[in-house]
């Protein structure tokens, strides 16, 4: 995986993450059930990701000169460990504290 890559790519979590809360609320909602948590989940998720996704083609929209500098391989497999373990822990601090368990 190409580390700078996973660098760039960083800088947009604390944008989509505020996206997501924005749209969905920065936890599910007190005294629901495990289905409407993992719905909830679902569309925090979703929106997390599509923004990334915007967020990275508008980046690379601008930069592409400086796309070059990326192997074609970390473009084409670009799936950063980073992102998902910073995703896992956000989701874990949602959880603590919350009415629904």
């Amino acid at each position: 995986m190409d580390e700078q890559y996973c660098q760039e790519r960083n800088r947009f979590i604390p944008y989509a993450v505020a996206y997501a809360n924005q749209q969905h609320g920065n936890r599910y909602p007190a005294g629901c059930n495990a289905r409407q948590r993992e719905d909830w989940y679902i569309a925090w998720n979703h929106t997390y990701f599509a923004e990334m996704d915007r967020l990275w083609r508008e980046w690379t929209d601008r930069t592409k000169p400086n796309l070059e500098r990326l192997s074609a391989e970390a473009r084409a497999t670009a799936v950063c460990k980073w992102t998902v373990d910073q995703l896992m822990e956000i989701r874990a601090g949602l959880r603590k504290g919350s009415a629904c368990s």
